[in-house]
């Protein structure tokens, strides 16, 4: 009897221990997953946003009360309504705004259903600039583009 015992006692303690084995590693797989999981999100959103680019076209005219700029879309995603924004002298530039843009920024005329398409460039018209240094901010996901301005 004692033999027996022995036996089991041992067979028990190796199933306890290859139980301890694998929870350890479930355990830490399922860890690293999450892990690697939000790391990998994060990423494709930082990607997302660096395709989504709107560039100033220069030069900028601006004369006699009117300023003209072309937006294009140099990313590699369209961007659409509301994602890019304009700021002149630190107000947000829209057809209500003064000064009033035209056509409205938030809709990207020149796209179909408020979407600037990938390469297609638009250009805005705002009225009643007086004649000082001025600056024009571009704001779209991949960042911000100041320019100074000086209208004549």
């Amino acid at each position: 009897m004692k033999g027996i015992s022995t036996i089991l006692a041992t067979i028990l303690i190796v199933i306890i221990v290859v139980a301890i084995i694998g929870l350890t590693y479930t355990f830490s797989v399922t860890l690293f997953q999450q892990a690697a999981g939000g790391a990998t999100n994060q990423t494709a959103a930082t990607v997302s946003q660096t395709q989504k680019q709107a560039t100033l076209i220069t030069p900028v005219y601006c004369s006699g009360g009117t300023l003209r700029f072309s937006l294009r879309n140099s990313g590699s995603l369209p961007l659409a309504a509301g994602e890019v924004a304009t700021f002149f002298d630190d107000t947000k530039l829209t057809t209500t705004s003064s000064p009033p843009v035209s056509p409205d920024i938030n809709t990207a005329s020149a796209a179909v259903g408020g979407i600037l398409a990938v390469g297609t460039t638009t250009t805005f018209t705002v009225t009643g600039v007086s004649a000082t240094g001025h600056t024009l901010k571009i704001s779209s996901p991949a960042g911000v583009i100041p320019t100074q301005i000086v209208c004549s």
